[in-house]
């Protein structure tokens, strides 16, 4: 699935390189030493245990100590939330998050929390009410009315409008890498690959949004070649994928780009490479570890399954991801993306699409 990757969903992705970690590590400890009776030091070491090392156990360890004295403090409200996330308290983190948006209404950051959260519950409506808040808060940002198309095209299957959306954000906006990657995301769902192609070809970016990270231009075209039903060549795309090869390499933790490889061997007809690399993406973010980001890795992989021909290995995975909090696997995601076409026959992917589907 191409993910379609909300910053606010990635942004504790993004940072966690080993050079933000070496950093991360100075900086706290320094804090730390300096001020060890500071409730705002041991709130910033929760951060950093969390973003960089998904240490959870620790990281409530230093909410406790902060807690003592910022027990009302939205960022340590969303920071439990975020670990109830992760540990599957879907409901401990709502209540977590609503109680930071009474004490701190205006602060942006903490409503897309709270957008994200109802997303990934798929209760379209209340992500939809608390996105209108934060356009009162922060009117004429160009990427809103593109969230509020996407939880239309996830609740409905509303391709058009999601299109549309994204193709009225300024044109300076266009090429921006999650912009450009949604453009090219929706074009695919509607069949269109003549504009998917159009969009890659004429952005200059070298890196766009694919499956929850940044990666070489290409592969993005490879994939959409692959969709469309031709059969990419290592001559035309191998650079590319020694690209994304390097990446994983760089930062072999990574399970976004692991999954986005995966991705690009199988469209490069390396079934059992894809597979593998899918599986290791797995095993570096477990469902069991990780209630919140396991199943966007997991819904990738199953449609990286589908696509290989093994339907009976994506259909099991769905039938338990269905069950999870998880904004990737939407119905409209599953209704239109080209990803999902083999189990179009399957009785089994009908019964999934009529449990995600609007209920008004």
């Amino acid at each position: 699935m191409i993910a379609k990757a909300h910053d606010f969903l990635y942004a504790d992705k993004v940072d966690r390189t080993p050079e933000r970690r070496t950093l991360g590590d100075e900086a706290v400890n320094e804090a730390l030493r300096l001020r060890p009776d500071l409730s705002e030091a041991h709130l910033a070491a929760a951060f950093h245990l969390y973003i960089c090392y998904r240490d959870f156990e620790k990281a409530r360890i230093q909410i406790a100590i902060a807690g003592r004295t910022l027990s009302n403090n939205s960022t340590l409200l969303e920071l439990m939330a975020l670990i109830d996330q992760a540990q599957g308290r879907s409901e401990t983190a709502t209540a977590a998050l609503e109680k930071a948006r009474i004490v701190d209404p205006r602060n942006p950051k903490l409503l897309n929390a709270l957008i994200s959260n109802y997303w990934g519950l798929r209760r379209y409506q209340d992500a939809e009410k608390i996105l209108g808040r934060l356009i009162e808060l922060k009117p004429g940002q160009p990427s809103f009315p593109i969230f509020k198309a996407m939880l239309g095209a996830d609740e409905r299957g509303d391709v058009d409008g999601a299109r549309a959306a994204c193709e009225a954000v300024p044109s300076s906006m266009k090429d921006d890498p999650w912009v450009a990657g949604n453009r090219v995301y929706f074009a695919i769902c509607a069949r269109d690959f003549t504009a998917a192609e159009e969009i890659l070809d004429e952005n200059p970016r070298k890196e766009i949004f694919f499956v929850g990270s940044l990666v070489p231009h290409q592969i993005f075209a490879l994939w959409v070649e692959f969709l469309r039903g031709s059969h990419p060549t290592l001559e035309k795309f191998g650079a590319a994928r020694e690209q994304l090869y390097r990446k994983v390499e760089a930062d072999p933790s990574d399970p976004f780009l692991v999954t986005a490889l995966a991705y690009a061997d199988l469209a490069l007809g390396h079934k059992e490479e894809s597979i593998q690399e899918g599986r290791r993406a797995m095993e570096l973010r477990p469902i069991s570890e990780d209630a919140y980001q396991g199943p966007l890795i997991a819904t990738d992989v199953a449609e990286v399954y589908a696509l290989a021909n093994e339907p009976d290995l994506s259909l099991a995975q769905l039938e338990v991801l269905v069950k999870m909090p998880c904004w990737l696997l939407s119905y409209g995601n599953l209704k239109t993306s080209p990803g999902w076409d083999p189990l179009r026959k399957e009785p089994r992917f009908d019964k999934l699409l009529a449990e995600l589907a609007p209920r008004d």
